[in-house]
């Protein structure tokens, strides 16, 4: 409780004593091997902070500690700085005009820099159902990137979680003839999702006929990952509460029925060398079409199979 205590009025202390308390990323990737303050430091702590150089990176990968750059930062007059976090780790690009990870094909100096950023973000999505469309608040300082046609690099961190990574894409370094940039931007993600033209209970099941489809730009709402973009997918499901007509439909209000309950007698079919044998069993817990499970057998041996459903009836199958 002591060091609880401490720690609170530790931060309490530097958050008022020092005017700028600045945050370190974990990790960067840089395209040079000039490192600046702006590079290592997370967004919420930009405010009012001049960008200044802060390391000279001759090898990659490597790390810079904090106590290395607070020494870079007062051999430059800056004493009224507190850094959080102990080091970064600092990577780099390939020198070019592509972005770390990147799907897209090798024809990329075709594109200005926001037609290139649009292509590689939409190279995380089905294309056949997503358009992603990005619109340019404001740089700093200012260029006119509509002009820029090569020699541009976007410093953007790998996707991995889908949706939500397009939620928190805000601001983008962007290296433009070895000087950065910071563009300010919104992601347009449109997408087809599935309305209510009728309300539903808590536990009706899920009608396809109960919905229209609807082209909007999903970044309207909220959780964008929770939303329904096939609804095909959506079949044994039942609604988990209550939701009235004109309402997107969302996966989290729905609950996959299993197709096969507890103690249900069904058909175990063996297939070997072009021979089928039928055994009858008996389920051991609920399954989902295409779900591995174990049945149990007459005799009172258990067996693994896969549940099948094909033309309303059910079988598990071994293959």
């Amino acid at each position: 409780m002591k060091k609880f205590f401490f720690l609170i009025l530790f931060l309490f202390f530097i958050f008022h004593i020092f005017p700028h308390t600045l945050i370190l990323k974990e990790k960067i990737l840089v395209s040079n091997k000039k490192i600046t303050l702006h590079d290592i430091i997370k967004e919420s702590s930009l405010l009012n902070i001049p960008d200044v150089l802060v390391a000279n990176i001759e090898k990659f990968p490597k790390r810079l500690s904090a106590k290395k750059i607070l020494e870079s930062l007062f051999s430059k007059g800056i004493f009224d700085l507190i850094l959080i976090g102990k080091e970064i780790i600092i990577d780099s690009y390939k020198k070019d005009n592509t972005i770390l990870d990147s799907k897209l094909d090798t024809d990329t100096h075709l594109y200005k820099p926001i037609e290139f950023l649009e292509k590689y973000l939409e190279s995380y999505l089905d294309k056949n159902n997503f358009m992603i469309k990005i619109n340019l608040i404001k740089i700093e300082p200012y260029i006119d990137l509509s002009s820029i046609k090569d020699d541009f690099l976007w410093e953007i961190n790998r996707l991995s979680y889908g949706l939500k990574d397009f939620e928190k894409i805000k601001r983008i370094p962007i290296t433009i003839k070895d000087n950065k940039y910071y563009a300010s931007i919104d992601i347009n993600i449109f997408a087809n999702i599935w309305i209510t033209n009728q309300s539903f209970l808590k536990n009706d099941f899920l009608k396809k006929e109960g919905f229209y489809k609807k082209h909007v730009d999903i970044t309207a709402f909220k959780k964008i990952d929770s939303l329904v973009f096939d609804i095909t997918k959506t079949k044994n499901t039942q609604f988990t509460k209550n939701i009235g007509t004109g309402e997107a439909l969302r996966w989290t209000v729905l609950k996959k029925i299993p197709i096969l309950k507890k103690g249900e007698s069904i058909k175990l079919i063996v297939k070997r060398s072009g021979i089928e044998i039928t055994i009858p069993c008996i389920a051991i817990k609920d399954a989902f079409e295409n779900e591995k499970i174990k049945v149990k057998l007459i005799n009172g041996k258990e067996k693994f199979g896969v549940l099948r459903y094909n033309k309303g009836l059910k079988y598990v199958e071994i293959l």
